[in-house]
């Protein structure tokens, strides 16, 4: 399906556990289609699940922990960023989907992290980890972006 989501791609953009996706699944507040045992997601399906009420707070909350726990983290000498980007809207979704379909091809050098949320304002999405994962995909997002 064209711009359709699998749900690992769904976990790495909310910041959620398949695990709990899988619940959310279960009590009828995510809806997909499965096909061949594997789960995919319309954008409008994506949509609907993230702006729910009884889930937004946690994808929030997940996006707020990266930053936390990269301030959290006692300096270990090697070279490691949190960057926070604010796009419009539509820049945003592109921004996100590119994210998925480059970190899917990706050998990350360490630890590497994003999550990222819009609301009717705009989006922001947050990346972290080694200096050398993140900034090449800043400068992808703002490329994107400006596409």
């Amino acid at each position: 399906m064209e711009g359709s989501r699998n749900i690992n791609e769904l976990a790495q953009s909310t910041g959620l556990s398949t695990r709990t996706l899988r619940t959310y699944l279960a009590n009828g507040i995510l809806r997909g289609d499965k096909c061949d045992g594997a789960w995919s997601f319309t954008p409008e399906q994506v949509e609907a699940f993230v702006t729910d009420k009884a889930v937004e707070p946690s994808i929030r909350a997940k996006r707020h922990a990266l930053v936390y726990d990269f301030l959290g983290q006692k300096p270990a000498g090697d070279r490691k960023v949190c960057m926070i980007l604010d796009l419009p809207l539509s820049e945003t979704e592109k921004a996100k989907e590119m994210l998925c379909a480059e970190i899917k091809q990706m050998d990350p050098h360490g630890a590497f992290r994003f999550g990222a949320g819009t609301d009717s304002k705009g989006g922001r999405i947050i990346l972290t980890g080694s200096v050398e994962d993140v900034l090449p995909l800043v400068n992808r997002c703002l490329e994107t972006s400006e596409a």
